[in-house]
């Protein structure tokens, strides 16, 4: 029972089976470890997501700057440069359709390619970095079994008298939603 998260009941069958020595030897340890385990991964989810928020509002404003700067540049762009323009839409546009006609198999090694790229952790900067911060951002947020495991662990802590532990995960938990909170 232990072993499931299921302190409170384990500790009810040791007193049943009138095993209470169970309760120090095996139902406190596990206790204990689940709240250095617990508390060490809300610290280290917040860390990172402090992280990822950090660089997505670095990508953001390096785009909005890149954004007024081209804008800037445009307007003055003179005649021969808009011709050299249309010129270079035109080669990108039969680039565009001499890519379409590929075949599958090439489109297959591609497709494997980009998908073995993606698991990859990006280096700041890679054009694929902003879609890799969002998901990660996303696998970092608090869900209900988190909430629930914790709320769980709490309960339990404070059954056994471990008022400062049961603290200390539920602030933890609760900097992680802060940060989250502050940050959409």
């Amino acid at each position: 029972l232990t072993e499931v998260g299921e302190w409170l009941e384990a500790a009810r069958v040791a007193r049943s089976k009138s095993r209470a020595d169970l309760i120090q030897t095996s139902v406190l340890p596990s206790l204990k470890e689940a709240h250095a385990s617990m508390k060490e991964d809300l610290k280290q989810k917040a860390e990172r997501l402090l992280y990822i928020i950090s660089r997505l509002q670095t990508i953001q404003r390096e785009k909005e700057e890149k954004e007024a700067k081209e804008h800037e540049n445009e307007e003055d762009v003179d005649d021969a440069a808009s011709e050299r323009s249309a010129a270079s839409s035109r080669s990108q546009a039969s680039s565009r359709s001499s890519r379409s006609t590929r075949s599958t198999k090439s489109s297959k090694s591609s497709k494997s390619t980009k998908s073995r790229s993606s698991a990859r952790v990006p280096k700041e900067g890679d054009p694929w970095e902003e879609e890799y911060l969002l998901n990660a951002r996303l696998a970092l947020l608090p869900t209900e079994r988190t909430k629930e495991s914790n709320r769980s662990l709490a309960e339990s802590l404070i059954f056994f008298g471990q008022l400062d532990r049961a603290r200390d995960v539920q602030d933890e938990l609760s900097r992680l939603i802060k940060i989250v909170e502050d940050n959409n």
